[in-house]
């Protein structure tokens, strides 16, 4: 069943993790093992961790993910979270969305990547995300996934990979873009697969920084014109990664808080919707 592009202007947006916000401030301040969701996480008793599992070993090094999950009868849809780093298990922030998406009904899983800065960088962590997803199905039994039910959700830098969630022949379910497209290939993957792309959603930070947010516009203006599955949520107020609290101050006003919260629910909801979560 063919999806119509929807564009929603208002109050929404997403969030994700950058290690320096768009406006400048310097990295030093990023601390981000002690990063977390503005929103806190609820109904995560049951939630459990299996960390640092080994799902490929290149140039003599192991890459690793954590995998969270509750106890549920059954395989389960997973959401692969794809940040704009190497290794980021340890960031509070994506303990906080493992745990987020958990008790939202499906598996998260966070993995490490090579993804240095530069076309090499690009092409290690496409590399190492794909060989992720085909170690997933492969072992779908084990981690209890269901293989036909697999999205991956970008964030920030990370959107330089969403090209990968566009080909279909990577089969998957759906693609969250957080703040961050990249500049070419995610245009070329639309152009070439809008007809048989699965659904995407792109979250857009209205006060992100202009670079970003150019690319975040003309990939939607070429996703209406070939009418593909694509979502906007675009957040007039947002910062970059406004859903993460940091040394920003701005990121922990009420309204900010309130708007997170709504953009989260909104994209879990999304999610679960097209990962067909009952």
């Amino acid at each position: 069943m063919r999806h119509r592009a929807l564009v929603l202007v208002g109050v929404w947006l997403a969030c994700a993790p950058a290690a320096a916000s768009a406006e400048g401030q310097a990295q030093q301040q990023f601390d981000p093992v002690n990063t977390k969701l503005v929103v806190r996480p609820t109904g995560t008793d049951g939630v459990t961790v299996a960390e640092n599992v080994i799902f490929k070993s290149v140039d003599g090094s192991d890459l690793a993910m954590d995998i969270y999950a509750r106890a549920a009868q059954g395989p389960q849809p997973a959401v692969v979270l794809v940040s704009g780093g190497t290794t980021v298990r340890t960031w509070g922030l994506y303990k906080d969305y493992g745990r987020l998406v958990a008790a939202s009904g499906m598996i998260a899983v966070v993995p490490d990547k090579r993804y240095q800065q530069g076309p090499q960088g690009i092409e290690q962590g496409s590399q190492d995300t794909l060989d992720l997803l085909a170690h997933l199905r492969q072992n779908a039994a084990k981690y209890r996934i269901d293989a036909g039910r697999i999205c991956m959700w970008t964030f920030s830098a990370g959107g330089n990979l969403v090209h990968l969630g566009l080909q279909p022949e990577h089969g998957l379910a759906c693609v969250v873009a957080y703040y961050g497209l990249g500049v070419a290939a995610a245009r070329n993957a639309l152009r070439q697969h809008a007809e048989k792309m699965p659904p995407m959603l792109v979250v857009r930070a209205g006060r992100d920084n202009v670079v970003l947010n150019n690319a975040i516009d003309v990939f939607i203006s070429a996703a209406l014109t070939v009418n593909a599955p694509v979502t906007l949520i675009n957040y007039p107020d947002g910062l970059h990664a406004f859903e993460v609290e940091d040394f920003r101050p701005e990121v922990t006003q009420a309204s900010n808080v309130a708007a997170s919260g709504r953009i989260l629910r909104s994209t879990l909801d999304w999610i679960r919707s097209h990962a067909g979560v009952q």
